[in-house]
């Protein structure tokens, strides 16, 4: 299969993992993300390294050399110098190759001792405050350099040290058109010019990116619809050169038809001059004299066999390494809120074997959302994304490595445990509504949404309610009103006692009589006045507050019960006033006081008698 047919076969993998990522997120499936973002990471650095590999190529092609000088040499090198030299150990740094564009000697010594002066950087602030220490006045901001970092995953102290070095963060020197990548401030049509001063910072970190002394050129690929069958093996490192006594871990990464990592194979090691180098079950090489050995990786899988091997140059002199990078494992992830996640930093050669010694150290760019220890062991403290830096420091030279962390606060799914009603008992009148509010509950005292809520009464005659909890009072009487929650197939219930009664009738006083409405007395004489209240519908009442006034008490008075006595001759008006509830009549009975009649002929025969 050619390059051209891979890439598009790597470019339609990468739109149907895009596709199974937007599933995974709708249903907030974050294993099934988790595991697709490793895909599409490990997809894209396989397109990345094909179209390295196809420039290669072409760069080979051009120089009339060999694909494998042209990575030996490094891309640029025959690019720009037609020269076929590999790079000199003083040229790498932090394990990118930056000889390919110096003019200056003691450029790459220059870079290296900047990159050694630098401070620890954990956010963004610490490169804003870098860069404006040595720069005043640079228009390049932390941010910039690390979206550039993050985009590329390279080194961001040798990203600032090159831009430091060569045009101090774009407020000086004037770049042509070479390849110095560093000149991120020029403009002009003589110039590198930019959009922006990020796509200048962006610019330098692809520039690096091309420039690893280490570029894997694995591509992970999968196929859900062929059986994958067991076609090869690679062992990493493919060489090494180690110290008798010392020993080296392979590991060995087993490959179907499509080039995917396949599993279940078993894996035996051997070696084939013991004398010089061991190896057991587990891949680990032990260094026994001087010479060189070939450690074979044999993996079997149904009855296919292939095998791969590693070349192992052992010495008697202790050979000091140069650590050139340092990966972070895993260098995407996402987790929980409160949860934990190891990470794994291993600092390597420029051969790609493991360096023991170096000094590794941590730090989180955003303390609130991620913290992380000495060991790795990240912390997820709050939702958000955070960047975990891992610094290798190893006889004084500095490499660094990112691990980019997706923390989403956990899914809880409640558990209903009670159901809270409002009122739980109420007195009402017959006609009357009342509304029950019901809340679904879980173990928190957390209110629960999307729980079902039903409702019955124990004596519809009595009381009805519908499925809003609207109660309506039918008839006098006491009825039960259920309620029942459902969720997640957990069911609780609760009642409501409805206690209904008819309604009190105020009477309201309208008319109140006398009797008699008029009368005539004689003096000394008394008269009873009766009186009547009625209500609006005619009935009597009882209770109205009755009182009694006379308009003349020189002619007649009145008691509080109605008793008129008859003083002198003359006419009287006795008015009653009957008091319910703030309301007030009258009635009025007229009085006619009459002087006594004097019997002349039984005064005659009492004087006689005299």
């Amino acid at each position: 299969m050619d390059i051209a047919s891979i890439n598009q076969f790597l470019s339609n993998r990468l739109n149907a993992l895009n596709d199974a990522k937007s599933r995974a997120i709708s249903v907030g499936d974050l294993e099934q993300i988790n595991a697709i973002d490793k895909d599409l990471m490990e997809t894209k650095n396989s397109i990345q390294q094909l179209a390295l590999l196809a420039s290669i190529n072409i760069a080979a092609e051009a120089a009339n050399t060999t694909t494998a000088e042209v990575v030996a040499t490094g891309l640029d090198a025959i690019q720009d110098t037609s020269t076929i030299q590999g790079p000199s150990a003083g040229a790498i740094v932090n394990g990118y190759d930056i000889s390919a564009y110096a003019t200056d000697p003691l450029h790459e010594t220059k870079i290296q001792n900047l990159v050694n002066a630098m401070p620890s950087f954990v956010l963004d602030s610490d490169i804003d405050a870098y860069i404006q220490d040595v720069a005043p006045g640079s228009p390049v901001t932390g941010e910039m350099v690390l979206l550039a970092s993050n985009q590329y995953s390279v080194d961001v102290p040798l990203l600032l040290a090159i831009m430091q070095n060569d045009s101090a963060f774009g407020t000086a020197g004037v770049g042509a058109r070479t390849n110095n990548p560093g000149n991120v401030g020029n403009t002009g049509s003589a110039e590198r010019a930019y959009s922006s001063c990020q796509e200048g910072v962006t610019a330098v970190a692809e520039w690096l990116n091309r420039h690893r002394v280490l570029a894997s050129s694995q591509v992970y690929t999968q196929t859900l619809d062929v059986q994958s069958v067991l076609t090869g093996i690679t062992v990493t490192p493919s060489s090494s050169n180690i110290v008798a006594g010392a020993t080296q871990q392979l590991v060995t990464n087993t490959l179907d038809q499509n080039g995917a990592s396949i599993g279940g194979a078993t894996i035996i090691f051997s070696s084939d001059n013991s004398s010089i180098a061991t190896v057991d079950n587990m891949g680990i090489i032990t260094a026994v004299s001087a010479g060189i050995a070939t450690i074979t990786a044999q993996a079997t899988l149904n009855g296919t066999i292939v095998t791969g091997n590693s070349v192992v140059n052992v010495s008697n002199t202790i050979v000091t390494p140069i650590i050139a990078g340092v990966t972070i494992s895993p260098a995407l992830l996402n987790v929980l809120t409160g949860s934990t996640q190891q990470l794994t930093a291993i600092p390597i050669d420029h051969n790609g074997a493991v360096i023991s010694g170096a000094t590794i150290t941590f730090s989180s760019s955003d303390k609130s959302i991620a913290t992380v220890d000495n060991t790795g062991l990240v912390t997820a403290v709050s939702a958000g994304i955070v960047t975990i830096s891992s610094k290798a420091v190893f006889n004084k030279n500095i490499v660094t490595g990112n691990s980019v962390v997706n923390i989403n606060d956990p899914i809880i799914t409640p558990v209903l445990a009670n159901v809270s009603i409002t009122p739980s008992l109420s007195n009402i009148l017959t006609g009357s509504t009342q509304y029950i509010a019901v809340n679904a509950m879980d173990n928190n005292g957390e209110i629960i949404s999307g729980a079902t809520i039903t409702f019955s009464s124990s004596k519809k005659s009595i009381a009805t309610v519908d499925d809003m909890g609207l109660v309506t009072a039918i008839s006098a009487g006491t009825a039960t009103i259920s309620i029942k929650a459902i969720f997640n197939n957990n069911t609780v219930t609760a009642n409501s006692v409805i206690n209904i009664t008819d309604p009190v009738v105020v009477p309201v006083i309208t008319n109140v009589s006398v009797n008699p409405t008029s009368a005539n007395v004689s003096v000394g004489s008394t008269q009873q006045i009766i009186t009547n209240t009625l209500d609006h519908n005619g009935s009597s009442i009882s209770n109205a507050q009755i009182t009694f006034t006379s308009d003349n008490s020189a002619i007649a008075t009145v008691d509080n019960t109605g008793l008129v006595t008859a003083i002198s001759a003359g006419t009287a008006t006795i008015t009653a006033q009957a008091i319910l509830n703030n309301n007030t009549v009258t009635a009025n009975s007229v009085i006619t006081v009459n002087s006594p009649v004097v019997d002349t002929k039984s005064l005659s025969d009492a004087i006689m008698t005299l």
